[in-house]
């Protein structure tokens, strides 16, 4: 495990070998030579490298294994910049939430609820726009031919720019459906006619709005990425707790509590 600690060999190879078959079938590269490696670039395809992690526990596994790129930025590279939101966003998106007393809500208006909207492979959406070139891992069936190399299509975890162009991607996606981009941070968004209120921290979208609001969002989101959803609400039926950042955030009767994250104790 990269925090530690040995994992079952058996699961970590079926892992890898589902990370290999997703990175197939969105061809996050294609297949080129170490030759052309060195005639556009100047230097050899950069290395991969295996991050295996159990996300259950040790009673029950759940391996998830992410292959990543291990580009560094040389001396004289422009450094490449991408936004992350303050944590007074989530504080302010958990005020609105708790702006209103169920008690005078007016008739008919459904209540304000948070979402959570993970997106799965996020680097691996953003279309490359450097030429990339990387070692092709042993797991891939063309890894054992000479001076075989793989050349980015999709941003890869590890590149220097792939935070910024997912950023971009999301971005893109969401001011198509009618969101209005902060001005504030680039990582807030807003609908003002559905009356949507957003922040995206990495692969996290956090949301705060009514009904047609939260539907607008993730059929708008799950219409281009792999997406999973979790919903908190103050309704009878709705789970009362959103793990959000690392910070739980629980309805009760009283109002919205707020908790630090547990593991900087």
């Amino acid at each position: 495990d990269v925090h530690g600690g040995a994992l079952p060999p058996g699961l970590v190879m079926a892992a890898r070998q589902k990370e290999i078959g997703y990175l197939l079938s969105r061809k996050v590269y294609s297949y080129s030579t170490e030759a052309e490696a060195l005639r556009l670039t100047r230097k050899k395809p950069i290395g991969l490298k295996w991050i295996d992690t159990n996300k259950g526990d040790r009673r029950a596994f759940n391996v998830r294994s992410r292959l990543v790129c291990t580009e560094m930025r040389r001396k004289g590279m422009e450094a490449i910049f991408s936004a992350t939101p303050p944590l007074e966003s989530l504080r302010a998106l958990v005020a609105r939430a708790a702006s209103e007393d169920p008690d005078t809500r007016p008739a008919g208006r459904d209540a304000y609820k948070m979402i959570l909207m993970d997106v799965s492979r996020a680097h691996f959406y953003a279309d490359a726009v450097r030429d990339v070139f990387i070692k092709l891992p042993e797991e891939d069936p063309r890894s054992s031919v000479p001076g075989a190399c793989g050349k980015l299509e999709k941003t890869m975890y590890g590149t220097l720019d792939a935070a910024e162009r997912w950023g971009e991607h999301y971005a893109s996606t969401l001011v198509s459906a009618g969101f209005v981009r902060g001005a504030a941070s680039p990582c807030h968004f807003h609908h003002p006619s559905k009356d949507v209120w957003c922040l995206v921290h990495g692969d996290d979208f956090v949301v705060v709005a009514r009904q047609e609001g939260r539907d607008h969002i993730e059929a708008t989101l799950r219409a281009a990425y792999e997406i999973k959803v979790d919903v908190a609400g103050p309704d009878p039926e709705d789970p009362k707790e959103l793990k959000v950042l690392g910070r739980i955030i629980t309805f009760t009767p009283q109002g919205i509590q707020y908790e630090a994250d547990p593991g900087h104790m």
